[in-house]
């Protein structure tokens, strides 16, 4: 008995202790159930809250990467906006566009964005949200239509009794009178020729009312066409019945009838003239009109804020190379891949919507055949860029210019800002001082310029100046504008050309083309070119006075530096004939310089064509990786201009790298600093690294 009863409890504990080993791994299952899923919930709760929006790009041409001016800008937005692309799927850009767009969404919460397709009842409203911005301007024009409208509808049964009595007159007269008989004929023409055009146009109006972004201007325009044309027609019957009511030989009962279809003339005329005046007469809605042709296109894409709403075409944002870079891809098996305007346009639309009043960028030149803007500019690739971001950018030519028809047209008044308006004058070098235009001489413009910018900056305005070499400045009078940078402390020696020294087969040459890649970081304007390429191919040197004690502050914004260089007074039309003069060199030149004094800003540049099209727009066609890409050989010339603007313009908020630096990629030269970093400190850590793991080795296998 008793080893029977051992038996039971060593059988009961044995039953016992799996019972609790069950449970045990049971609840181990849930617990490491329940903590993976609460790992997996708090991961993506941090995922969506932290995580969402970093994004790591790592495709070779950074298709999916923003510059870093739009950074810049998304970081600091003050409002809300919206981005909504109406895009059909089917067009070449569309992958490009979307992913460009949402980049801003997924960079900014200040930013929504939303695709659309054109042909959605989506679509639809959001024109009809677009629309009700513009109620208030839009309301007095509905209510005009709406009235004319009805006036048609009321009168198209008068108009067709006057058909039916035109007709019974015709009877009645018979063919007595041949000049009678005629004018019942052309009345009779008219009449229905009007009913003709018109009854289409009474159905047509209601629903294109009900469009969501309606085409008031045309519909407008129809209608006072329409009531215009039948005011001149009743007009001219009136006239011309007259004779016939007078005239002897006219029987009595057809005179009855002239004058009742008289008296009807005068009825309907009466009745549509206040039509006619308030057609004539509508508030002015040109922002709506530009609007609404801009949504028609078939694929755009809308940038909305509280009191604005800017569309970009997305061929504008895509650019199609010309006929020669398409033929020269074509023979050479490349493709091209234009990516930059997109975001230029894009970050430059919110540029211009985050600003209370956009600035005047005045371009001065006052050589008629060397204009800074238009088809034949300049200045065409910054103009543009400045475009981009919506700036008021205008022209001044202070001399006399031929016209087209061959007239001399007097010279041009300074533009006049609105008030509160930031300006910068942008004076190009003026030919009277320029050795390289050979335009005509204009000392009389260029005091004028001196005497207008003088003024300007006097008033707190900015200006940004650029000179070029002159060499018969050393004979000739006083130059206004060196004068004028004079009192700032800034002299240009512009009597002079650097040159530096080459040797080329055995032989010493100066040439006069200097590149530029460290850049000054004491002011933004540099500060944000980083390493970039630039160069300078027709410049004199910058001498610069002492600011202690002034209400004046000097920034060096562009140097050269190095050995054999020097600044030569008496070059020929050939630098490379001119030899070193170890007299007049230096190891380094200032070239460009910003100065402020209380609200005023001046930038000077001793270079003939920095910021010509000549500079910034060499080199369109660029390698990278087997395909080819617009852009420019010297992309920091055209940063560093559309830097400067922004500085003088008081915007130092959106200096930085801007999309179009982004169109080609570099690597740039590698620092000082890393150099140092690859040659001692990375051959240390692979060694440190290499010792630390055998010796983590060498323990773990003593301790076995």
């Amino acid at each position: 008995m008793a080893v029977t009863h051992k038996t039971k409890a060593s059988t009961t504990a044995t039953e016992d202790t799996q019972t609790a080993r069950r449970i045990k791994y049971g609840l181990n299952v849930v617990v490491a159930i329940v903590a993976s899923l609460a790992i997996v919930v708090v991961f993506n709760l941090i995922t969506v809250k932290y995580l969402k929006r970093i994004r790591l790009d790592v495709t070779e041409s950074r298709r999916y990467s923003l510059s870093e001016q739009t950074h810049k800008l998304l970081r600091g937005l003050e409002h809300d906006y919206s981005i909504v692309s109406l895009m059909s799927t089917g067009i070449a850009e569309y992958d490009n566009a979307r992913d460009l767009i949402d980049e801003y969404g997924h960079y900014s919460g200040s930013v929504t964005v939303e695709h659309l397709n054109p042909a959605s009842e989506q679509t639809d409203r959001f024109f009809k949200t677009i629309a009700e911005r513009y109620d208030s301007h839009l309301e007095p024009i509905r209510t005009a239509i709406e009235r004319a409208h009805r006036v048609l509808v009321e009168i198209e049964p008068t108009v067709s009794q006057q058909v039916n009595n035109v007709r019974d007159l015709s009877k009645t007269a018979g063919t007595s009178n041949p000049r009678l008989s005629e004018l019942i004929a052309g009345v009779d023409q008219f009449f229905q020729q009007w009913l003709f055009d018109c009854s289409p146009l009474i159905e047509k109006i209601p629903a294109q009312l009900q469009d969501p972004i309606a085409d008031l201007r045309r519909i407008s325009a129809a209608l006072a066409k329409a009531m215009t044309e039948l005011d001149g027609g009743l007009s001219q019957m009136t006239v011309r019945y007259r004779p016939f009511v007078d005239a002897d030989d006219i029987s009595s009962a057809v005179k009855d009838k002239l004058l009742s279809l008289t008296t009807m003339c005068k009825q309907l005329r009466s009745s549509i003239a206040a039509t006619i005046d308030a057609l004539n007469n509508l508030p002015d809605a040109a922002d709506y009109e530009k609007l609404r042709n801009q949504l028609d296109q078939q694929d755009s894409v809308a940038i909305m804020g509280e009191d604005e709403v800017q569309v970009i075409a997305v061929s504008d944002m895509f650019p199609q190379p010309n006929a020669s870079e398409l033929r020269r891809a074509r023979e050479e098996g490349r493709t091209l891949n234009p990516t930059f305007l997109g975001e230029e346009k894009i970050t430059g639309a919110l540029i211009s919507m985050e600003l209370d009043q956009k600035p005047m960028i005045v371009f001065v030149s006052d050589d008629p055949r060397r204009p800074a803007l238009g088809p034949r500019g300049t200045y065409r690739h910054v103009v543009q860029r400045l475009e981009n971001m919506n700036f008021e950018v205008r022209p001044w030519l202070p001399t006399a210019s031929r016209g087209p028809d061959g007239r001399m047209a007097p010279p041009q008044p300074p533009p006049q800002p609105a008030d509160g308006q930031r300006v910068v004058w942008v004076v190009t070098p003026l030919s009277g001082s320029s050795a390289m235009s050979g335009g005509p001489a204009s000392g009389d413009a260029s005091q004028k310029v001196a005497d207008v910018v003088r003024e300007q900056l006097g008033k707190g305005q900015a200006a940004l100046i650029s000179f070029a070499p002159d060499r018969s400045a050393g004979f000739g009078g006083a130059n206004p504008m060196v004068e004028l940078v004079g009192q700032w402390d800034i002299t240009p020696q512009v009597d002079r050309l650097l040159l530096r020294e080459i040797m080329f087969r055995g032989r010493s040459l100066g040439i006069n083309e200097f590149k530029v890649v460290d850049w000054p970081n004491h002011l933004s304007v540099t500060e944000a070119l980083g390493r970039m390429p630039g160069v300078f191919a027709f410049a004199s040197p910058l001498v610069l006075g002492a600011t202690e004690g002034k209400s004046l502050e000097h920034w060096v914004l562009a140097q050269i530096r190095g050995d054999r260089i020097w600044a030569e007074t008496d070059y020929g039309p050939d630098p490379y004939e001119n030899l070193f003069d170890e007299t007049k060199a230096a190891t380094t030149f200032t070239l460009a310089v910003a100065a402020q004094r209380d609200a005023a800003r001046l930038i000077v540049v001793t270079d003939a064509v920095w910021a010509s099209d000549d500079v910034t727009a060499a080199g369109s066609l660029q390698m990278q990786g087997g395909r080819v890409v617009i852009g420019t050989r010297y992309p920091a010339n055209a940063e560093l201009f559309v830097n400067s603007v922004c500085w003088l313009a008081g915007l130092e908020q959106i200096i930085a790298r801007t999309p179009r630096s982004q169109d080609i990629r570099r690597l740039d030269d590698i620092s000082a600093t890393s150099l140092t970093v690859i040659r001692w400190w990375l051959p240390t850590a692979m060694v440190l690294t290499t010792f630390f793991a055998g010796m983590t080795v060498w323990l773990v296998r003593r301790s076995s």
